[in-house]
């Protein structure tokens, strides 16, 4: 699908500084961006989310900044619909920073980039992409997650060290018609297994001469999920109907990567490669869970079966009670790769 663009872009800049014994101030800027997108085919309008306003401010002392970022995001329901059009104020980061004399460390919500590419990083995996802003720039495609992360320095060398106490997916448009990208399962939040656990990372950084080298190491999640398993639901007291509960979830995940950089004048050269070891050894025992609106479909049709049985002297009325409802069986997926 090919796009053209007509945008009006409106710069905002400021700077006030206070003068007081803390010698606090406060900086901001802005952006107005009014924007459509259309199909070349026939001129239509993609009505997809767009920021029209995006605000960051800074806070500043000697030892400590406060930064907050905000967007006003719309997304245009069409001329003839402008009932239909939505829109959300987004806190896109809130985090603060403290500085000290060997490096900072940052607290909040924040967006972390890593890689020595500008552009598609293997190698930038701590923020969760949005998907609708995939072929916007730099941290615009990415979401803020609540994090922990230190920056040390030595000499020249930089060592970056990120704690993310919950893991995050990434923001993927399924089942949106005016999207491009889309997939041909649809998905219940209620079929993925959600996952609660810390993720950890560090990226090291040393130049020599014109060049710079990184090195960086993350443990988390998948921020896409993968297809693990199934339960077969049934009441004991008889075999049919069954229902299926399928599994979806996200993959324990490691990554290694390297980057290089070469400036030379006005000539740059940059690189990243990473190595990713997905998935874990599981067993059934792990994707088993309570599947209540499973329950509940076995417990009415275990009752619509009993009242077209009637006052039948040949068949005795099932139990429908939520204890007889079991699972007959697990199938598993293999997800190591």
């Amino acid at each position: 699908m090919k796009f053209r663009f007509l945008k009006l872009a409106i710069s905002i800049l400021g700077c006030i500084t206070f003068i007081s014994a803390a010698e606090l101030g406060y900086s901001h800027s802005g952006i107005l961006n009014l924007s459509t997108i259309h199909r070349l085919s026939d001129g239509s309008i993609i009505k997809i989310p767009y920021r029209v306003l995006t605000y960051e401010s800074v806070l500043h002392t000697k030892y400590f900044n406060v930064i907050g970022s905000t967007a006003f995001e719309f997304r245009f329901g069409g001329v003839d619909n402008l009932e239909m059009s939505q829109s959300k104020l987004d806190l896109r980061e809130l985090y603060i920073e403290y500085f000290t004399s060997f490096g900072e460390l940052s607290l909040g919500k924040q967006i972390i980039t890593w890689g020595s590419a500008s552009e598609n990083n293997p190698t930038d995996n701590a923020s969760p992409l949005n998907y609708y802003y995939l072929f916007s720039l730099g941290k615009e495609r990415r979401e803020g997650i609540f994090s922990l992360s230190s920056i040390l320095y030595y000499d020249n060398a930089k060592l970056n060290l990120v704690y993310i106490p919950k893991t995050a997916s990434h923001i993927v448009p399924l089942d949106d018609p005016e999207f491009a990208i889309n997939s041909p399962v649809s998905l219940r939040d209620d079929q993925i297994m959600k996952v609660n656990s810390p993720e950890w990372g560090y990226s090291f950084t040393i130049p020599y001469s014109i060049m710079e080298f990184s090195t960086s190491y993350f443990s988390g999640y998948d921020r896409i999920v993968s297809f693990f398993g199934a339960n077969v639901w049934s009441n004991q007291a008889f075999t049919n109907p069954i229902v299926a509960d399928t599994v979806f979830s996200y993959r324990k995940t490691d990554m290694i990567g390297f980057g290089a950089s070469l400036l030379a004048g006005e000539f740059a050269l940059r690189g990243d490669v990473a190595y990713f070891s997905s998935g874990k050894i599981i067993e059934k025992e792990d994707i088993k869970r309570n599947y209540e609106r499973g329950k509940q479909i076995l417990i009415k049709e275990c009752e619509d079966i009993n009242a077209n049985i009637g006052d039948s002297p040949i068949f005795v009325p099932k139990d429908c009670s939520i204890e007889n409802i079991v699972i007959l069986e697990t199938f598993l997926m293999e997800n190591i790769a």
